[in-house]
């Protein structure tokens, strides 16, 4: 089973388009109300529920695609710092013996 990343932006403006509330969207789509706030507000970004995911795209009446955002690519993510090694400090010259 695939996780997908929730875009929240995308479903409150897709709701808001569809001029519904939160409680109204999760009844159609059968869903908790709670975890559609979560999902809104960017406090859950990530899902299993595919399914759910295919609810609100049908009462919402836009693509599933739409309210996912995609997979972040492997080549876009950094690489680790690494930290530089410090110079040993270098012996003070010791002065001659008068």
């Amino acid at each position: 089973m695939s996780i997908e990343t929730i875009n929240g932006k995308a479903i409150r403006a897709a709701r808001k388009r569809a001029d519904l509330t939160q409680a109204e969207l999760a009844r159609k789509a059968k869903l908790a109300q709670p975890t559609l706030s979560l999902w809104e507000t960017g406090r859950t970004t990530r899902t299993r529920r595919t399914k759910a995911i295919a609810s609100l795209a049908r009462v919402l009446k836009v693509e599933p695609a739409t309210l996912t955002k995609p997979p972040a690519k492997a080549s876009a993510k950094r690489k680790p710092r690494v930290a530089k090694p410090t110079p040993e400090p270098t012996p003070e010259p010791e002065e001659a013996a008068a």
